[in-house]
């Protein structure tokens, strides 16, 4: 696995940790509400408040650095072509035709 590949591994590790914090504390808000209406439902929402927005900038974040890594890539994969384009159109060529064998399969 590349570098890149254990970097998105763990962004979408951290952003399903965050969720699960997010569902983790609007399950105890709904169990607070269902109790009572009083200072507990004020602080366990307080504490949804609070992991929705953390979810919320570390998907941000993760979308950022993702956005930035599929940039870096079509960076490289146009410089790539433009080294090599007589490469780059028989790579091109192979996987139209795999492309083409695979889908007149399952038709």
């Amino acid at each position: 696995m590349s570098i890149k590949d254990s970097q998105t591994a763990q962004s979408a590790d951290r952003v399903a940790d965050e969720w699960n914090n997010l569902i983790a504390a609007l399950e105890g808000l709904a169990a607070a509400a269902a109790a009572d209406g009083s200072e507990r439902y004020a602080e366990v929402r307080q504490r949804a408040e609070a992991a929705l927005a953390s979810a919320r900038a570390r998907a941000e974040a993760n979308a950022r650095g993702a956005q930035d890594r599929v940039h870096d890539l079509a960076s490289q994969a146009d410089v790539y072509v433009r080294q090599n384009p007589w490469q780059a159109i028989g790579i091109g060529a192979g996987i139209g035709l795999i492309a083409g064998l695979l889908l007149s399969r399952k038709g």
